[in-house]
């Protein structure tokens, strides 16, 4: 099953929008306004892609959009014009891969490993 969507000036992608495909074999997005993906939006239909063109839009790169790196280095035979996958914003990330994105490099809460401390309290003290 293939959904081509290319040239759709397309800003989002609703939650629910691929739900009821769970056959899609083939989705194209390219060449549209999307800023971001959601994962939600893709996770029913992500597993059974084959291809997915995610070129040339506008994205916004921050912490919405590393889940489609790790996607990418589990799946990377999926992705097409992989070189055209860029970040259009922000200004210091302006042409970097996407699909390279990192969670340590976009400063992405919660992403941090800290090392524990030992607290130590005197009985009695609390």
């Amino acid at each position: 099953m293939c959904a081509p969507y290319r040239h759709n000036n397309l800003r989002y992608l609703p939650e629910d929008m691929f739900s009821e495909m769970p056959a899609l074999t083939l989705l194209d997005l390219s060449a549209n306004l999307l800023k971001t993906l959601s994962e939600r939006s893709l996770s029913p239909v992500i597993r059974n892609l084959r291809l997915l063109d995610m070129s040339n839009n506008q994205y916004y790169c921050d912490c919405n959009l590393t889940w489609v790196s790790r996607a990418f280095k589990i799946n990377d035979d999926r992705f097409w014009q992989r070189n055209e996958i860029t970040c259009q914003w922000p200004h210091q990330l302006y042409g970097t891969d996407v699909l390279t994105l990192t969670d340590d490099a976009l400063d992405c809460p919660g992403t941090r490993v800290s090392t524990p401390h030992q607290l130590k309290i005197d009985h009695g003290q609390s």
